[in-house]
């Protein structure tokens, strides 16, 4: 295929392609025919390098050169100007690009500035004044500081360099789909000063064999592309021949993750369910971005950790990463991250995470690295300039061996290696960045450069190759699949620059620029691909999520539509085998012991909505606490808590009714606050060890605790006379022989002797119902059932900002004695007959729990299911679906 071109390198001609991926395949494919040369000295090299090259005959040649600005720089300084504008962006990220993006096309089509002024002066909308503007801020500061761009390099090498005998040697330029008239001034001026440039092109294969296929959608024939290209490898492997195979798709770079998915599940299968990542067959072109990488993602969530709190979820992450050095200790570190969230952290740094576990020794090797970190945290928490901060960091991490928890995949070890060139890079921002910043700071700038960065490990030579449309230009192959040829993508959409005035687009022909050009640059392609290949397969979806597709008019053949489903090979490993059916509404039964469950009321109210739910959380124990978030510092649960503390602190003073109307309002007061500023200091006292609260915070929740606790007492005083019997009372419930651990929050004895059990709420209680077929809502009736004393009734008390009130169950006789517009309440005439009725509910729902009875059947209606977490597990919503579909 390339005999004639390696015959140039022969005669020590050197090849220029115009990436570093072309410029890698043409190495491969030249060292498999001549295994003996080394790779790395190969004369084939990219635009970039053939630029670098051309920059040190330069240098070579001035007493005083320019200085290179490296792209990150030039992001720098283009940033700068954006900022000094003191406009409002909403997507400056975006702006930037499109910025660069328009300096470029400037350069490389050699476009004056005065031309660009003359349009921006006629702007009506500022958009062309503002970006002549920043241009010439840009030109001129680069002009002051004697600096020379990426862009501007080939215009300065063509007005500087001269004739010397470097220059005279041979260049063949292979692949360029198109030369821009910067490159090709370059090229000119080169020749003048005693270089021989040419270009070259491979000759036509025989025209290829052509089909076009339709598929149902992008799933299918993104898998049909990965089984036909599977099945070309075998069978030239069969023959003992070595293959060629593209697949080309046109957005690549948005369906790269979705592609690599795919291409995985279809040609190496094993690598989804083995520890052992074997090498693909495959090369992937682009990339994600380096920040995107498991490897960058940990490192820099630990410079992030060094440089201020976190949330509990990112130190839990960082605590589990396997980059830690001593790998044996993962387990440990991560019940370690669950310490944290029993102790409540809502945030923390890794300062804090050192004091916190100095009394830990089950984590020896994390307890020296956290102690490092403690004795740098000087250099850490320095300003500095950026070359400071890029020793700081790779003294640190080298310090701490990270990573070297287990041993690095290939492409993590060039991901890390990559991190490295880039923190060397950060020394050069030091000639952009003047004055000195905090870590905070610089790791702003090394988050926003690792998602600039696309990065691609590099591979050996593969059989197939996976590709954006441009890079097929100088690539002649075996078999080539060419996907989503849909109307609406081939020929693409145009893209123009938004900053540079179309008149100028048009006018120098500007990629993307207009619809014609794309129609071009299509039609090009399309018959390149006709004479590149033995077999080229056109491929489009007739579906995407909403959007249906038609064919592209430019590929003129019939269309093939395939209503096959592709799917991977390793799903046909896990096919079902017969099924036979079971009645699955019972589970295991519950074997009685003397112990109790835990649960109580809420284990019974699960049973009564859905027995299913009872058994999967308490039988089955899908309820870990320990795995829990830590609670709010506002939380409603803490709240609650709160209020509970308050209240029992209160009424053990003050005991009765009579007590509290004796009470004069600054005693109450005064009774009040300490209870609230008791009851806040042994909560926050506790969270204060773990984190720092503000003191306002605590004034404020005193403050709200204090005016609900006052409201609440008034209400109380328009009861009835009574007096507090218990407080805080620990029962135990039998029922059918299952036993519940209970606590009452109060029993109160009324003037009649009789009693009623108050349980406090401090959010509203709604659809109280005891008239369901299922008591779902069981907590009062069982306090009914624990106590053997005349009850007149049991209620809530709805200690709430916005409805203060009791609600629950009383006598009659007794509702009088409640407050006015505070209460609602069912009245019956015979509470104890009420009684006898809800011990056989609830003993009927204690029998069903032992019988393990866990039936999908939630009550009433679908309301269970509104707070429940389980319906990925019982499907309940999709039986629901289907069953309406087939209605």
């Amino acid at each position: 295929m390339f005999n004639e071109l390696w015959q140039q390198i022969g005669k020590s001609a050197i090849i220029v392609t115009p990436t570093s991926r072309l410029a890698r395949y043409l190495q491969q494919t030249y060292h498999a025919q001549h295994p003996n040369l080394d790779i790395t000295e190969l004369p084939i090299i990219s635009l970039h390098e053939w630029l670098e090259q051309l920059w040190l005959i330069y240098a070579q040649q001035t007493s005083e050169p320019r200085r290179q600005l490296s792209n990150w720089q030039s992001t720098i300084v283009w940033q700068e100007l954006v900022q000094q504008s003191n406009l409002s962006l909403l997507r400056p990220t975006a702006l930037l690009k499109d910025l660069q993006q328009g300096w470029q096309y400037l350069q490389q089509w050699q476009v004056p500035f005065a031309e660009l002024q003359r349009f921006a002066m006629e702007d009506t909308f500022n958009d062309h004044a503002l970006f002549a503007k920043w241009v010439n801020e840009y030109a001129a500061y680069c002009e002051q500081h004697k600096w020379v761009d990426e862009f501007q390099l080939p215009n300065f090498l063509q007005a500087e360099l001269k004739s010397t005998k470097e220059l005279q040697q041979q260049w063949i330029l292979y692949g360029f789909d198109y030369l821009v008239p910067q490159l090709q001034s370059l090229c000119q001026s080169l020749i003048k000063l005693g270089a021989t440039i040419s270009e070259y092109t491979l000759p036509n294969l025989p025209e290829a064999q052509i089909s076009f296929q339709a598929y149902a959608d992008v799933n299918n024939e993104l898998n049909a592309a990965a089984d036909w290209a599977l099945a070309q490898m075998e069978k030239h492997k069969k023959l003992g021949t070595e293959c060629s195979i593209a697949v080309v798709i046109p957005d690549l770079k948005n369906r790269w993750l979705q592609v690599q998915r795919a291409f995985t599940e279809i040609l190496m299968p094993e690598n989804l369910f083995s520890g052992e990542v074997k090498s693909a067959p495959f090369n992937l072109a682009g990339g994600l971005s380096l920040a995107e990488y498991p490897l960058i993602t940990d490192t820099l969530l630990l410079i992030k950790s060094l440089a201020a709190s976190q949330p509990y979820s990112e130190i839990s992450h960082l605590l589990r990463s396997p980059y830690w050095d001593g790998q044996e200790e993962y387990t440990k570190r991560a019940s370690l991250a669950l310490t944290i969230a029993e102790e409540g952290y809502e945030e923390i740094d890794l300062y804090k995470l050192n004091r916190f576990f100095q009394t830990q020794t089950s984590c020896s090797k994390l307890l020296e690295i956290l102690a490092i970190l403690e004795e740098e945290k000087s250099n850490i928490q320095a300003i500095l300039m950026p070359s400071e901060w890029a020793k700081v960091l790779l003294t640190l991490l080298e310090k701490i061996n990270w990573p070297n928890g287990r041993k690095l995949t290939s492409g993590e070890y060039q991901a890390w290696e990559r991190w490295k060139e880039l923190l060397q890079e950060l020394s050069s921002l030091d000639a952009v960045i003047k004055t000195p910043f905090r870590l905070s700071h610089i790791l702003s700038v090394l988050q926003q450069q690792t998602r600039n960065i696309v990065f691609q490990p590099e591979t050996g030579k593969v059989p197939i190759q996976i590709m954006s449309i441009p890079e097929t230009a100088a690539i002649q192959f075996d078999h080539v699949w060419i996907c989503k040829m849909t109307a609406d993508n081939w020929p693409m959409q145009a893209k123009p620059n938004p900053f540079i005035p179309m008149s100028i687009q048009r006018h120098y022909q500007m990629p993307h620029a207009t619809y014609t050009q794309e129609l071009a640059f299509a039609q090009r392609f399309t018959d390149q691909w006709r004479y590149t290949s033995k077999e080229v397969i056109f491929s489009y979806p007739m579906q995407e999520g909403d959007i249906s597709y038609l064919p592209s008019a430019m590929i003129e053949h019939n269309v093939t539509y395939k209503t096959e489903h592709y799917s991977a090979k390793w799903q046909t490993w896990f096919s079902p085998a017969q099924l036979e059916e079971i009645d699955d509404n019972y589970g295991v039964p519950l074997t009685l012991t003397d112990k109790t469950l835990r649960g109580g009321t809420n284990l019974l109210q699960s049973q009564a909505e859905c027995p299913f739910q009872a058994y999967t959380l308490y039988r089955l124990g899908l309820i870990d606490e320990d795995m829990e978030a830590p609670l709010s510092l506002g939380s409603a649960m803490v709240r609650g808590n709160l209020v509970h503390t308050i209240l029992y602190g209160l009424w053990k003073k003050i005991g009765s009714h009579e007590r509290l109307q004796q009470l004069s309002e600054p005693e109450l007061l005064e009774l009040i606050h300490k209870q609230t500023e008791s009851a806040l200091s042994k909560h926050y006292t506790i969270e204060q060890k773990n984190r720092e609260i503000p003191e306002i915070f605590i004034e404020v929740e005193h403050e709200r605790l204090a005016v609900l606790i006052i409201r609440w007492l008034e209400k109380e005083k328009q009861r009835a006379t009574f007096s507090v019997h218990a407080l805080e009372k620990s029962v135990t419930v039998d029922l059918a022989g299952l036993k519940l651990n209970l606590r009452i929050d109060r029993i109160d004895q009324l003037q009649n002797n009789e009693y009623l059990i108050i349980d406090y709420k401090t959010k509203r209680q709604q659809n109280l119902s005891f008239a369901y077929e299922r008591l779902v809502r069981p907590q009062l009736p069982l306090y009914a059932l624990t106590e053997h004393l005349p009850l007149a009734g049991t209620v809530f008390a709805q200690v709430t900002a916005d409805n203060l009130g009791f609600t629950g169950l009383v006598e009659e006789a007794y509702i009088s004695d409640l407050p006015k517009n505070s209460t609602k309440s069912l009245a019956v005439t015979l509470f104890a007959q009420q009684r006898s009725e809800w011990r056989s509910q609830l003993e009927t729902l204690a029998e069903e729990f032992l019988s393990g009875k866990a039936e999908i059947d939630p009550y009433p209606g679908n309301q269970p299911c509104q707070r429940c977490d389980l319906s990925l597990l019982c499907r309940v919503r999709h039986k629901k679906m289907e069953a309406n579909d087939d209605n």
